[in-house]
């Protein structure tokens, strides 16, 4: 026997405004430029124009389903450990934020690891150089003597 599966509720059109000014608002306590896109009974939320989260309508504007962006496959999952299942829209996007930080916070770290890096193999690559040049200047004396 096949059991029937579940219709989500479709989000009504009155509260769409109410949600995108309320993903606004944490974006500005996050200090996070959020936007989201409404599609039947979904919200899909991006952080800096990139996917989030989405959160699913249950019918109750205070509970939604949550599921993360997971890049590694690029999909929705709402089966990841350490997240729940549903919550209140702020619950859930803070939690979505929690797992993206800010990738402009990243940025100045990764930039002084390069330059870090370069550095190293600059001075890596003239201590080699140095090397064969007294290699060089060795096996001339040895020839010398030969």
């Amino acid at each position: 026997m096949k059991t029937k599966q579940k219709k989500s509720a479709t989000i009504p059109q009155e509260i769409t405004k109410v949600i995108e000014s309320e993903i606004d608002l944490l974006g500005a306590e996050a200090n996070r430029d959020l936007s989201c896109e409404v599609k039947r009974s979904y919200v899909y939320v991006y952080a800096e124009d990139k996917p989030l989260c989405r959160l699913g309508y249950t019918g109750n504007y205070g509970e939604w389903k949550f599921a993360i962006f997971k890049w590694s496959t690029e999909t929705y999952s709402s089966s990841e450990f350490g997240f729940l299942p549903q919550g209140t829209i702020r619950e859930c996007i803070f939690a979505a934020i929690d797992a993206y930080p800010k990738t402009e916070l990243r940025l100045p770290f990764l930039k002084v690891f390069m330059r870090l890096l370069a550095i190293m193999v600059i001075l890596l690559l003239r201590g080699i150089r140095q090397k064969l040049s007294s290699l060089k200047g060795h096996n001339n004396k040895l020839k010398g003597r030969a």
